[in-house]
């Protein structure tokens, strides 16, 4: 290993160390969607409601919604979980 090497070797790691580098490639999500956790919520509501006919209505969204998160279309996803929430209401 030449000396070249080692001293970029030790400058990318003092990089790295200081927040100059990231790990991630620009651009990449590091936080879970606002339709995933919305997601989460609702199910969780879901799980809560009593059997009616108004929680049919919003697991129908619940499941257009999942639907739409699997195609990474959020816009849709988080119209569907609304919908969904304003059914259980």
């Amino acid at each position: 290993m030449s000396i070249a090497s080692k001293t970029l070797g030790i400058a990318f790691v003092a990089a790295s160390l200081s927040g100059l580098v990231a790990l991630a490639p620009a651009g990449a999500a590091t936080t879970a969607s606002p339709c995933a956790s919305q997601l989460t919520a609702v199910k969780a509501e879901l799980k809560k409601a009593a059997a009616e006919p108004k929680t049919d209505d919003a697991r129908k969204h619940y499941k257009l919604a999942q639907a739409a998160h699997k195609k990474t279309d959020d816009v849709t996803c988080v119209a569907e979980l609304n919908a969904a929430d304003a059914a259980l209401k």
